[in-house]
C-alpha cells in the first residue's frame, strides 16, 4: 500500500488568465485531503514566449531555481465566502512567491556568490 502520493497542478490552467488560481485547486485539495505545496521555478536566462502565460524555457547553461513553500491543508468545512478567501490567499501567496524567486537573479551577480547552486558543486 502506498502511504504518500505526489501530484502536480498548474493553478492558472491551460488557458489563463495568468496568475489567477482556479477553484479546482482548492476543491482538489479538499476532496483528496492532500496538502498544497507551492512550488516555484525560475530561470536565470529564459526564452520567453509571446503567449498568454509568458511560457519560459531556460537557455542552455542557464541556472534554474526551484523553491518549495510550506505545506497547506484545506478545510472541508467552508462556506462560499470562506472558500473564496482561501482561494484568494493562495493566489496572493503564489504571486508574492514568484516575485521573490524571480528577484533572486537580480541580486545574484556572480555564480561564485551562491556556491552549491550549480550542478557539480
Amino acid at each position: 500500500m502506498i502511504d504518500n502520493r505526489l501530484g502536480g497542478h498548474i493553478v492558472d490552467g491551460p488557458t489563463g488568465p495568468p496568475r489567477i488560481v482556479k477553484p479546482g485547486l482548492v476543491i482538489l485539495a479538499q476532496k483528496s485531503g492532500a496538502a498544497l505545496c507551492p512550488t516555484y521555478v525560475s530561470y536565470e536566462k529564459p526564452w520567453i514566449f509571446n503567449s498568454w502565460d509568458r511560457f519560459m524555457i531556460p537557455k542552455p547553461f542557464s541556472r534554474v531555481l526551484i523553491r518549495f513553500g510550506p505545506l497547506k491543508y484545506i478545510s472541508n468545512e467552508m462556506n462560499t465566502e470562506q472558500f473564496e478567501d482561501v482561494r484568494l490567499r493562495i493566489e496572493e501567496e503564489l504571486i508574492k512567491g514568484y516575485e521573490e524567486v524571480d528577484s533572486y537573479w537580480k541580486v545574484t551577480t556572480s555564480p561564485l556568490r551562491h556556491k552549491g547552486t550549480k550542478c557539480g558543486n
